[in-house]
This record gives C-alpha cells, sequence and structure tokens, in this order.
C-alpha cells in the first residue's frame, strides 16, 4: 500500500475527530447557556415578584381600607393583606413548607408557594408554586434591620433570604455527581406603610 495514502487517511481521520470533538463541546457549552439563562429568568421573576409583594405591605388605594397588615408572621411564612396589583386589597401569602418538588430532577428542590392575585381580577384565587432550596424571613422592628420581632403589628422590615437552584443540573463529560446552577439572594424589604404603625 502507498505511504501517502496511509498518511492521508491518518491526517484526514485526525481531522474528523477534532472536527466532532469541537462540534460537542459547542453544543455542551451551548446547552449550558440556555440553561443558565432561564435559570436566570425563573429566579428573577421570583426575586422581583417577592419584593413587589412585600414592598406593597399595608398599602391600599382605598382610604376606607387603611387597616391592610401583617396577620402572621414566621421564619417561613408571611400572610398580608394589600393591594398588590391595584385591583383592591386582598390577602397574599408566602409560604415555605419545605416539601419536595418530584417534578424537577433537582432532589434538593422544596416547594415554595404565593397564594394571592397576579392581576387580571384574581384576587387571592391564585395560587403559584415555586422550587428553591431554602426560603428564610427574619422581622425587624426597624427600617435599618437591627432589632428582630416577632410581633406582626411591630414589623417595619423584613429580611428575604434564599437560595435557588437549576431545575436542571450543569456537568460536563468529567463530572461524576449532578452540579447545580445556585444562586442566593438576600434583600432587606421595607414597606413604605409599615413605617407609620406605632412601635
Amino acid at each position: 500500500m502507498n505511504l501517502s495514502l496511509i498518511t492521508s487517511f491518518a491526517v484526514g481521520g485526525l481531522v474528523l475527530l477534532s472536527i466532532l470533538t469541537l462540534n460537542r463541546n459547542m453544543m455542551l457549552h451551548s446547552a449550558e447557556s440556555t440553561v443558565h439563562l432561564t435559570n436566570q429568568y425563573q429566579h428573577d421573576e421570583l426575586f422581583r415578584l417577592i419584593s413587589h409583594d412585600l414592598s406593597r405591605i399595608g398599602y391600599s388605594s382605598n382610604p376606607a381600607v387603611q387597616k391592610a397588615k401583617i396577620q402572621q408572621f414566621r421564619d417561613d411564612m408571611i400572610k398580608f393583606r394589600a393591594d398588590v396589583m391595584d385591583e383592591g386589597v386582598a390577602e397574599v401569602l408566602w409560604q415555605f413548607p419545605g416539601a419536595p418538588v418530584p417534578q424537577t430532577p433537582n432532589p434538593n428542590d422544596k416547594r415554595l408557594f404565593r397564594r394571592g392575585s397576579v392581576g387580571s381580577g384574581t384576587l387571592g384565587s391564585l395560587e403559584t408554586d415555586f422550587s428553591v432550596i431554602d426560603f428564610k424571613l427574619t422581622a425587624y422592628r426597624d427600617a435599618d434591620g437591627n432589632i428582630e420581632t416577632t410581633e406582626e403589628d411591630q414589623i417595619k422590615s423584613i429580611l428575604v433570604e434564599i437560595i435557588y437552584e437549576a431545575p436542571v443540573p450543569i456537568n460536563s463529560s468529567h463530572d461524576t455527581q449532578d452540579n447545580y446552577d445556585r444562586k442566593y439572594w438576600r434583600k432587606l424589604i421595607v414597606p413604605k406603610n409599615l413605617q407609620f404603625q406605632q412601635l
């Protein structure tokens, strides 16, 4: 057999392998980017919604309903009345029962749910589920978040802490266990309408 023919087959094989490897790496990177962007959108929506809801505690566009405020508070739950969607005062509940979420491949996911208005006249009738790893609320008697309290009528600010992981793993070919894109979010929310209550 001709040496140049053998050499051309070897070089062609190496070029083909490098093209296939490049294609595989591009596909993995593309899938990872898609998962990351989807994850970014999902947790941004959760953070935006909880910030919006809690900042409107006690808000009412109707002066006759000025007693809308926090009804129950624990480190894993808050229930309050407010006009969160400018449709009238309704009850809003955020609760973290910590139950596993079987619908996602992430075994760490736990259920966080919100019941309340989402606009379009729902006024407390819709429940929305989110998958998070951890959710914690801390209430404070002051707007700076220095003095903790558990008394609903003394709350002036609320610290929200959420740990969120992507529902699907992001793995490289060398990983032996699943890796999930993780985000930690922490925000002190100071509802304006709670600043006028007396201590």
